[in-house]
């Protein structure tokens, strides 16, 4: 018998990659990210794929717990379930969307114009057109200002194709563009020419094609993604940039965004067909489980502890979205569910699903069924007992004693070495299978003494009971004349024992 716990066996036996069910493993400490978080131990593509979905749910939820950046969530809980490379490809469709769209005019809307200091320009749009003044002749208020360096825009991008559900969603974020800038000169009212620094784009930037405002716009300026705006250098000459930083910004609000998506892709990838609903592992689990030889039946604790762990995704919860009590008591063992509803009825009505309340009837039912199971492994230790008994006491007899045996039967295999009675003693005296006394047995067809020489220990007798004269062949050996001494001197004590217990047989 292996000398592993129900519960370490169950996990054998439910270690089939396409299995719907399984026991949760006990949490472990990981370090991650500079921090230490409970998460569910490692698994591979070899372990069931409940577990699989279980343990993305469960390290999903212990990053979340730490307050983690979207995308340090997302490459920790891929990376305990052997998914690190699908995840960076999930995650780079959706930022590749910014890169695509950021620097293209057809999803930018131009929200307002800038000095190099970073100060609004309040005379650039144009009312008419609504797009930034033409570089022309004429006064103030009707052409180009001077000094525009900067567009603040915000771009729309779509994400609906990569929606779990293809949902609208927009994401608009806002940034800015810096324009290629120089001196140009024109007439003023008085028909002099004036020269000032401004953006030298003729008409409207944003009017441009992506091609054109590559090359005419983003390239010149030397920028290949959004900016930001340095605070502390505001005021200077000209304004700082800080590419990186916006770019980051950015891309953790699209994570942010898709994070939900990105978890449920994986899900499907790792169980297409497993429901990602909290409680889909908790409501699986039973008490005994497996069929034929691999039947498996846990303990109350450990399979109160395998709910318990499974229950991890929602446990928190103010609500809970399944009743967990009802199912502990619905899923005990057959013996301990008939004696434990003996007890109380109160999981069959009981409907209270607040976090609290259920967390009440489970430690009241968990008490009940640990009461009820001592009670019946206390009765089956008794008949194990009183088996084990009968059973080896009639294995002995209908060995020695030449009763029908089935012709499978095998005596030198059978157990019968547990509760030994009297009766199982005196029988191993009457073996029949014993080289000494076959002979004997086939002749008489009845079970005969099995006789010892006090001497030599060989399957004869050491002396005549009639004659007394010494028959053993080893009788001249040295030692064998002692030893038979001894050996009778053993005899008779054990004579003088019995008479003190029970009448001696008649001598013969």
């Amino acid at each position: 018998m292996s000398d592993s716990s129900p519960l370490e066996r169950g996990l054998k036996v439910l270690a089939e990659p396409d299995s719907d069910m399984f026991i949760p493993k006990k949490l472990e400490a990981v370090k991650y990210g500079g921090t230490t978080l409970m998460a569910y131990p490692e698994v591979d593509h070899n372990s069931p794929a409940a577990e699989r979905v279980f343990a993305l749910m469960i390290n999903k939820q212990a990053a979340e717990s730490l307050y983690l950046d979207v995308k340090a969530i997302i490459n920790f809980y891929a990376s305990r379930v052997g998914l690190e490379s699908h995840a960076r490809v999930a995650v780079s469709q959706w930022t590749s969307r910014l890169k695509e769209k950021w620097n293209d005019p057809a999803n930018l809307t131009v929200l307002s114009y800038h000095s190099a200091t970073g100060a609004v320009i309040a005379n650039a749009i144009d009312p008419a057109t609504d797009s930034l003044r033409e570089i022309t002749d004429g006064a103030v208020g009707t052409r180009r200002p001077a000094g525009v360096r900067l567009a603040l825009v915000q771009c729309s991008i779509s994400f609906d194709d990569l929606h779990y559900e293809n949902a609208p969603t927009t994401l608009r974020v806002e940034y800015f563009i810096p324009l290629p800038v120089g001196n140009v000169t024109f007439l003023n009212n008085a028909g002099n020419p004036v020269t000032i620094n401004t953006c030298t784009i003729q008409g409207n930037p944003f009017a441009l094609t992506k091609e054109q405002f590559k090359t005419q716009v983003t390239d010149p300026c030397g920028v290949t993604g959004p900016i930001k705006l340095k605070t502390a250098e505001i005021g200077a000459t000209d304004c700082a940039f800080n590419e990186p930083e916006k770019a980051k910004e950015l891309n953790e609000r699209i994570i942010s965004l898709g994070a939900e998506s990105i978890f449920r892709k994986l899900r499907e990838q790792l169980a297409p067909t497993f429901s990602s609903t909290p409680h889909s592992t908790v409501e699986k689990i039973t008490m005994s489980f497996g069929e034929g030889g691999n039947k498996v039946t846990l303990t109350v604790l450990e399979y109160h502890q395998a709910i318990m762990r499974a229950a991890q995704t929602f446990l928190e919860e103010p609500t809970w979205p399944f009743n967990l009590a009802s199912h502990f008591a619905n899923n005990l063992e057959p013996r301990i569910k008939t004696k434990f509803g003996a007890l109380t009825t109160r999981h069959l009505t009981f409907n209270d699903y607040t976090r609290d309340g259920q967390l009440r009837e489970i430690d009241f039912y968990l008490n009940k069924a640990i009461e009820v199971e001592k009670e019946v492994n206390s009765m089956k230790g008794l008949v194990r007992e009183a088996m084990a008994d009968t059973h080896s006491f009639c294995a002995q007899l209908m060995t020695y004693c030449g009763a029908p045996l089935d012709s499978n039967f095998d005596p030198a295999a059978a157990d019968t070495s547990t509760f030994l009675s009297a009766a199982e003693e005196t029988l191993r005296k009457y073996a029949k299978s014993d080289p000494a006394n076959k002979h004997k047995y086939e002749e008489t067809g009845k079970a005969v003494r099995q006789i010892i020489c006090w001497g030599c220990k060989g399957a004869h007798r050491w002396r005549d009971p009639r004659t007394k004269e010494i028959t053993c062949p080893n009788k001249d050996k040295p030692g064998v004349a002692q030893a038979a001494k001894q050996g009778h001197k053993d005899y008779l004590d054990s004579v003088k024992e019995r008479k003190h217990g029970w009448i001696p047989k008649k001598k013969i």
